[in-house]
């Protein structure tokens, strides 16, 4: 008994030690955090990206969120809530302001299937939508050295003129649905954990859109 008491500490002194010694290896010397990892293409020149990223630039001017800008695709990877998700890093991370620009970008990554599969080259994975970026499965919302579609832009909530419904864009997460709601003295039921985003829980979870509306006291 007490030799296998003995072994049983000696392992678990093993792995305590292996974690702190691994986890100041990740943070650098003195606990610092490391520097922003490099990324495969961000001393790409713009005429030397892939073409479909090159027409989305052209077509989406001011939208598309290159590796080049390192701060903020990091700030844009780092939207996933999971940090196996933002250790997935896309070649680019496309944020359209509105329907029309929406529809430009699937254009684009229409064309690019389209060409992949004529050329007989995989179709699978080149590009994901995020909407809240909860979810923590990974390469949910996300893909490696392809096209992210951050739908984090379409944040509206907008009551109905009758207050028994309300809209709400698909980027938006629940904690400001409810903020935005409860200034009128309403709320809707959504998800119960702030982070979480509109669109990903109304698809997973079957909600009724439009989503109908309480009034009163809570």
């Amino acid at each position: 008994m007490g030799l296998q008491l003995f072994y049983a500490y000696t392992v678990a002194g093993f792995v305590v030690l292996t974690s702190i010694f691994m986890l100041r290896r990740k943070q650098g010397p003195e606990g610092q955090q490391p520097a922003i990892k490099p990324f495969s293409l961000a001393n790409v020149p713009p005429e030397q990206l892939p073409k479909y990223i090159r027409s989305l630039l052209a077509e989406l001017p001011g939208c598309v969120v290159l590796q080049s800008e390192v701060t903020a695709f990091q700030e844009a990877v780092d939207y996933n809530w999971a940090q196996q998700n933002r250790e997935i890093i896309p070649a680019c991370i496309v944020r359209p302001r509105d329907v029309q620009q929406l529809s430009k970008a699937l254009g684009v990554l229409k064309r690019e299937y389209e060409s992949r599969s004529q050329a007989g080259a995989p179709t699978k994975g080149f590009f994901a939508v995020r909407s809240g970026g909860l979810n923590p499965g990974l390469g949910s919302s996300t893909v490696q050295d392809g096209v992210v579609i951050d739908l984090s832009l379409f944040n509206e909530v907008v009551p109905a003129a009758d207050g028994a419904t309300v809209t709400v864009g698909t980027g938006a997460r629940w904690i400001d649905v409810y903020k935005a709601l409860d200034e009128k003295g309403l709320t809707v039921m959504g998800g119960r954990s702030s982070p979480v985003g509109v669109g990903g829980l109304a698809l997973q979870g079957k909600m009724a859109i439009p989503l109908p509306l309480f009034a009163g006291e809570f």
